[in-house]
């Protein structure tokens, strides 16, 4: 729009196409270079972050550069070129109409500021320094929150509990979000977290202690009713788990807003620091549901065989894995088709028989020459108690502690405080 405004009023002022055309490049090209570059500098910040936002906005930034870069090409080359072919003088030029009153006002304060330019230019590095001061004010949150009508319901038992605890309560959730009168529909996923419905979701690693549900509510409004009741329901009736409620994110994933990891090599010295830093992290008022990544052991039970005995028996180690492992949790011995699906059949002991240690302590393991002797006459039982999950960095152990906000808080200031 400039190169031809500019072109214009050349050809109406009487110079020929050429000259019109020229003229648009040599008084205009580098002031529209330094608008563009201005233009291109506001994008810096988050297109050289070093986090990850940064990581996930520098498309952002090399789009808006490039357009921006491509467009003063085409504006100074291209546009004079095609404008030299198309564009005509107009018979009769036209008197620049009368200015109107904002127009007369832009004028004489334009007019001052030239005049007292040295003025003009500390009263601008003034204003400059005084938002450099107040920006210690403004909130700061890269990426808000979504306005969509999902709200993500995370429950993470004790890491030692099997699949069917974590089916029991997200069943008995949502037996309760079925008769809320803001939800919508809802899905869930146990065992395991909700597959990439959406580009920035957080996606959960598979394992039996975790569950997710995905609720659409109704409305915005819905979703902020229901998110207070399920975090007060989820705390007040659900003591044992672990529970997040929050709504779909804007910008890369980021999960617990506050984490701080702890790495070294001696597992027990990581959670004895780390139960510090929880307290000292739940002590700030705005800090919710401080939780670890792992950290509870879990009991196991271990078999100690009698080698000398075994061998004698004829079994090997591997082969009494083998059958503890039919005994306790099934081999398959044939698989049924069912349509298009083939289902296996699992041959195991009955529940009551793999449960209690006695149980085991009298299991009937065959022999060569078909008869039985009991797994206790070679084997002894020991309960001793391990991490199910280790989390390491560079292979080193790190625990990391972990917790939501308070709503309307910035993690950067309880970060702040916290420090």
């Amino acid at each position: 729009m400039t190169t031809v405004d500019a072109m214009l009023r050349r050809l109406e002022a009487g110079d020929d196409a050429p000259s019109a055309a020229s003229y648009a490049y040599a008084n205009l090209a580098a002031p529209m270079l330094i608008g563009t570059l201005v233009t291109i500098a506001g994008f810096v910040p988050i297109g050289f972050a070093q986090s990850s936002a940064g990581e996930y906005t520098f498309s952002i930034f090399a789009v808006v550069a490039i357009a921006l870069l491509v467009s003063w090409a085409v504006a100074v080359l291209f546009a004079p070129v095609v404008g030299a072919a198309l564009l005509k003088a107009n018979a009769a030029p036209k008197s620049d109409p009368e200015p109107d009153a904002v127009t007369r006002a832009y004028i004489r304060l334009l007019s001052k500021a030239i005049q007292y330019r040295y003025l003009t230019i500390g009263g601008i590095l003034g204003l400059f320094a005084l938002s450099i001061w107040a920006v210690q004010f403004v909130p700061q949150q890269f990426f808000p929150a979504s306005d969509r009508t999902e709200l993500l319901v995370d429950i993470s038992l004790p890491q030692a509990s099997s699949l069917r605890a974590s089916e029991v309560v997200t069943m008995r959730l949502e037996k309760i979000i079925a008769e809320d009168p803001d939800v919508d529909r809802w899905s869930s996923y146990i065992g395991r977290g909700a597959i990439r419905f959406y580009l920035p979701l957080n996606v959960q690693l598979p394992n039996d202690f975790f569950s997710q549900l995905v609720i659409v509510t109704k409305d915005v409004a819905g979703r902020h009713r229901l998110h207070a009741k399920l975090e007060k329901l989820l705390t007040e009736d659900f003591p044992d788990a672990v529970t997040r409620v929050y709504p779909l994110e804007l910008g890369p994933p980021v999960g617990w807003p506050l984490q701080y990891r702890i790495s070294g090599p001696d597992i027990d010295k990581l959670r004895d620091l780390s139960s510090s830093l929880a307290d000292v992290m739940a002590a700030h008022s705005e800090a919710r549901q401080v939780n670890f990544d792992w950290k509870e052991p879990a009991r196991q039970l271990r078999v100690n065989i009698d080698q000398d005995q075994a061998r004698r028996m004829g079994y090997t180690s591997e082969a009494l894995a083998a059958v503890l492992n039919t005994t306790v949790s099934g081999s398959r011995i044939t698989q049924l088709r069912d349509g298009i699906y083939l289902i296996d059949v699992v041959a195991r002991a009955r529940q009551e028989d793999r449960i209690a240690l006695e149980n085991l302590q009298t299991l009937q393991v065959p022999l060569n020459n078909g008869r039985t002797v009991p797994l206790g006459q070679f084997a002894t039982f020991e309960a001793y108690q391990e991490q199910p999950i280790v989390w390491r960095r560079g292979r080193i152990p790190t625990l990391t502690v972990q917790a939501d906000v308070a709503e309307g808080a910035s993690a950067e200031d309880i970060v702040g405080a916290i420090r």
